[in-house]
């Protein structure tokens, strides 16, 4: 795993899918006893995975960066736009809504971390843009990424225990930028 300043890797297993049609979330042997809390960012060796949601004594539930009601804020690499992109509800598709309609995103391009939220550390990799859509019915153009963590194919995680909490951490741990409560 790379490094990441400011943050520890703790690393655990993925051990169940929880089943529910409408959420993409897995369950991690690490919890409460190992020191796993929400809203900690969750990557495997490829790039971010999601977030700790829920917390138990023995495990932990992780939502996926892919679920619907979960978003991140990222950074193109090539020319440092900032977006937020957001879960589609499907292991292999992620969507930057509401992007200005003159905004410089590219298919192709490599969108990681921001850290402007103060959860995700910045640098981890998120997605690859496939393909961008201009405006049609409303004044915001779209575009759709393939996820670069090996969301719904690896076995291996590592929760990013942060070596200082964060106001952002405290305040809305359950949930990263973009999604709900």
């Amino acid at each position: 795993l790379p490094a990441w300043p400011g943050v520890m890797p703790l690393v655990g297993e993925i051990v169940a899918t929880v089943p529910d049609p409408f959420a993409r979330r897995v369950v991690i042997n690490r919890g409460r006893a190992q020191g796993v809390r929400a809203g900690w960012p969750v990557v495997d060796a490829a790039g971010l995975v999601g977030q700790v949601t829920r917390v138990y004594p023995l495990s932990a539930e992780v939502t996926l960066i892919t679920d619907r009601d979960q978003g991140a804020p990222v950074q193109n690499l090539r020319n440092g736009l900032r977006i937020i992109v957001s879960g589609m509800g499907s292991d292999n598709l992620l969507m930057v809504r509401f992007l200005d309609m003159h905004a410089d995103l590219l298919e192709g391009d490599w969108l990681y971390t921001s850290g402007i939220d103060g959860v995700y550390p910045a640098g981890i990799p998120v997605a690859r843009v496939v393909k961008t859509e201009p405006p049609r019915s409303s004044p915001f153009a779209s575009a759709y990424c393939a996820p670069i963590g090996g969301v719904g194919r690896y076995r291996h995680v590592a929760v990013l225990k942060p070596l200082a909490e964060t106001p952002a951490m405290t305040e809305a741990a359950p949930v990263a930028a973009g999604g709900r409560r």
